[in-house]
């Protein structure tokens, strides 16, 4: 069930934030997690959000829309993103581990110090800075890494091609 109140309420804050899929229409990391979601959390209504854009500023309004909506509402924020690509299996392992050091220690500026156009650590800085973001506002003190692979740890065969890395980090309050 889309949760179309709260999807309002959201876009209200910045009229940067809008309800319109046609940017996105190649996109399918929300499509990945929607199936999980239903059937982890089968009654809860949600809002997906596709974020494509890196601005500080709107990264900001969006995580302040999202504590006005935790004001009057439970609120679980789900950020997804694949990690570097790379063809050196090494390289992306120990970036990734280093990125990963940075998410669970909330240390935003560290991620955000890490991306460039060269070394996405994240494909998708913007979803997970934001959650950082609220889960600092929120109280959260830090991570907790969950889990981590990357397509090398299964498909030794993608080492030297294209390698990419997958983490879960759980924040708490």
């Amino acid at each position: 069930t889309l949760d179309i109140e709260s999807a309002a309420q959201l876009i209200s804050n910045d009229p940067r934030i809008s309800l319109d899929y046609r940017p996105h229409m190649g996109e399918h990391s929300a499509e990945n997690q929607i199936p999980f979601l239903q059937v982890a959390l089968p009654a809860t209504p949600l809002v997906i959000a596709l974020i494509g854009s890196h601005d500080p500023d709107l990264i900001a309004s969006l995580s302040a829309a999202l504590d006005k909506l935790a004001q009057n509402k439970k609120v679980l924020v789900i950020a997804s993103s694949d990690m570097l690509h790379d063809p050196d299996y090494e390289r992306v392992r120990k970036t990734d581990q280093n990125t990963l050091r940075h998410v669970a220690a909330l240390d935003i500026m560290g991620v955000m110090r890490e991306w460039d156009h060269d070394q996405q650590v994240f494909c998708g800085l913007a979803p997970v800075v934001a959650a950082m973001t609220f889960a600092r506002r929120q109280g959260s003190r830090e991570g907790l890494v969950l889990r981590y692979r990357n397509s090398g740890d299964d498909h030794p065969e993608s080492r030297g091609q294209w390698v990419v890395g997958y983490g879960a980090v759980a924040f708490t309050v």
